[in-house]
Formats: C-alpha cells, sequence, structure tokens
C-alpha cells in the first residue's frame, strides 16, 4: 500500500521539472500568486498600493501626512484546468525495456507545455497596449530595428528598464545574431541588454 501511494507522487515531480524547463512563456510570467491558488475556480485578490503625494516644503511651516492606502491592482481568475490519465499492464510494464512511466510523462508534460504556451502566447498578444506592424522581408537590419521600436514602445509606455525581455522564434533570433557581428548594431547587440534585456528564442 505505501509503494502504491508512493509512486505517483514520484511522477507529479518529473512532471513538474518537464514543465520547468520546456515552458517559454512561463518563464516570462509573474508566478509570484501560485502559492494562493489551492483549487480550479479560485479568485486571487491582487493588492497594490496608491502613490504618496510630493508636496512642496516651505521651512517653519507644519508638514502635510498623508495615510499610506492600497488599491485594487486586479483579479487572478482560475479558468483553465488540464488532466491527462494513462496505465500500463504491469506484465507489459516488466516486459519492456525502458522505463514506459518516465516516457509516458514526458510525453503528456510536453503536451502540457505546449497548450500552456499557445494559451499564454494568445494572453500576451491580446492584451499587449503597443502592437507593431509584421516584418515585410524580414532582414537583420529590420530584426535590429524591431527590438529598437519595442524598446522604444516600452519607453513610451513608462516601463521600467530592469526585467524587460523579448520572446522571438530561431528564424527572427538568427537574424539578431547576423546583426551582432555586423555594423548594424553595436555592443551588446540589443539596446540596454546587459541589465534590461533577455533574448530567449521560442521554438
Amino acid at each position: 500500500m505505501a509503494i502504491t501511494n508512493f509512486i505517483p507522487e514520484l511522477w507529479s515531480a518529473n512532471i513538474l521539472l518537464e514543465l520547468q524547463k520546456n515552458l517559454v512563456y512561463g518563464s516570462a510570467v509573474n508566478r509570484d500568486y501560485e502559492g494562493d491558488i489551492a483549487n480550479y475556480g479560485d479568485t486571487v485578490h491582487i493588492t497594490g498600493i496608491a502613490h504618496i503625494s510630493i508636496g512642496d516644503y516651505t521651512a517653519h511651516t507644519d508638514i502635510t501626512i498623508e495615510p499610506a492606502t492600497d488599491k485594487d491592482a486586479g483579479e487572478l481568475v482560475i479558468n483553465q484546468s488540464k488532466y491527462f490519465a494513462f496505465e500500463i499492464d504491469d506484465v507489459e510494464k516488466r516486459q519492456a525495456m525502458n522505463n514506459l512511466t518516465a516516457a509516458y510523462s514526458r510525453d503528456a508534460a510536453y503536451k502540457l507545455r505546449d497548450l500552456t504556451d499557445q494559451y499564454l502566447a494568445g494572453l500576451m498578444a491580446a492584451g499587449a497596449k503597443s502592437k507593431l506592424d509584421p516584418i515585410s522581408g524580414a532582414t537583420a537590419t529590420k530584426a535590429y530595428d524591431t527590438i529598437v521600436d519595442l524598446a522604444t514602445a516600452l519607453d513610451k509606455q513608462n516601463v521600467p528598464d530592469a526585467g524587460r525581455w523579448v520572446i522571438v522564434n530561431p528564424d527572427f533570433y538568427g537574424l539578431l545574431r547576423k546583426a551582432a557581428v555586423s555594423s548594424l548594431a553595436p555592443s551588446p547587440l540589443i539596446p540596454r541588454c546587459s541589465t534590461a534585456w533577455s533574448a530567449r528564442p521560442r521554438a
């Protein structure tokens, strides 16, 4: 009985490792509130802080002290739930040369990763406040110019430099690497790359 209960826990751990290694968009989202999620259908209320007013200082005059207040920063609604299930006959499991459980678990984890990536990509595309026109006839020059345009769009939205990232497909990433060895781009390749950017190729 102890072995029967213990094996599913090992499988679950293996699957989580696969997801953490392979998830592209999952590494680009805020996962701070995962610990507050218990079940499908839960709603996590996110709290932020209200801005503090800045006043003019006058010598020998009392200053105004305002109370610190919070604000509603939105809700995180858990409305997606997926599963997989499979069984392997005990005789077939012993006759097989390889670990069938691990193989099927890896395959299922890959499919979960792919579904999660597609879902997150759709949410990001739909929620983007600034959208650039598609690149026609992509070249190294156009690829680099697009990264600069992305940085400009973020600057206009007052997005902090720290923590900026970009996800690109292998073809686009290849163009950026070509730009890096030409006179198109300074070093580092992407503006503020050392502190603000991480190029993440997407398969």
